[in-house]
C-alpha cells in the first residue's frame, strides 16, 4: 500500500489558491471579452477586392441577352478610355484564365459614353460595351465583379503604369491574380449563374 502524505494548507494558502484558481478560469474570458470588443483581432478575410457594402444594383436588363444570370468582370471606363487597353488585355486574360468556368462569366467595359472604342472591340471581340446613362457611384477605372442579380459586390483599383503592347507590369499581374482568385471563388460556392 502507498503511503500518502496529507499536506496542510494554512487559511492564507488555501484563500490565494481560491484565487488562482478562479483568474485562471476567468482571465481568458475577459480578455476574449475585452478583444472583440476593442477589435484587437483582424477579422479573417478571403477576399483580394475591396467588399462593397452595401452591394451596388446595376440595372441588368441593360445588359445584353448573353450576360444575364451570369458574372461579370467589368471595366467602368472614363470618357477618354487612356487605360482601355491594358484594361481589356487584363479582363481577357482572367476569362482565358478560368478554364471550363468560362461559360459563367462574361467580361464587360461599361461607360457613359454611347459609342464603343471600336480599337478595343476589333482586338478584343469577347468584350462587350454596355453603356448606361446613369452609373451608380463607382469609380471609373477600376475592375469590378457583379454577380448574376445585378449586385456590384467587389472592387479592384486599376494602376496600369506600362504603354499598350507592352508585358503586364508585376503590379497588374497581381491585380489579375487577385480577381481571378476572387471570382474562382464565388462561381465554386455560386448556384446561380
Amino acid at each position: 500500500m502507498e503511503k500518502t502524505d496529507n499536506i496542510q494548507l494554512t487559511p492564507g494558502q488555501s484563500s490565494i489558491n481560491k484565487w488562482l484558481l478562479l483568474v485562471v478560469f476567468i482571465a481568458p474570458a475577459c480578455l476574449a471579452w475585452l478583444a472583440l470588443q476593442n477589435n484587437w483581432f483582424n477579422i479573417a478575410v478571403t477576399n483580394q477586392g475591396k467588399l462593397l457594402q452595401p452591394a451596388v444594383q446595376i440595372d441588368i436588363e441593360k445588359f445584353p441577352q448573353h450576360m444575364q444570370r451570369k458574372w461579370v468582370v467589368a471595366y467602368f471606363a472614363d470618357a477618354e478610355c487612356s487605360e482601355c487597353q491594358s484594361a481589356a488585355y487584363l479582363i481577357s486574360q482572367v476569362k482565358i484564365a478560368l478554364g471550363r468556368e468560362q461559360s459563367r462569366s462574361e467580361i464587360a467595359f461599361i461607360s457613359q459614353s454611347p459609342t464603343p472604342n471600336h480599337a478595343i472591340q476589333s482586338a478584343y471581340s469577347d468584350i462587350s460595351w454596355i453603356s448606361l446613362s446613369q452609373l451608380p457611384q463607382l469609380t471609373k477605372q477600376s475592375f469590378y465583379v457583379i454577380d448574376p442579380l445585378g449586385q456590384v459586390i467587389l472592387q479592384y483599383n486599376m494602376n496600369i503604369s506600362h504603354p499598350a503592347g507592352e508585358a503586364l507590369a508585376e503590379q497588374d499581374k497581381k491585380l489579375g491574380k487577385a480577381i481571378l482568385a476572387d471570382l474562382r471563388k464565388l462561381l465554386k460556392l455560386s448556384k446561380i449563374g
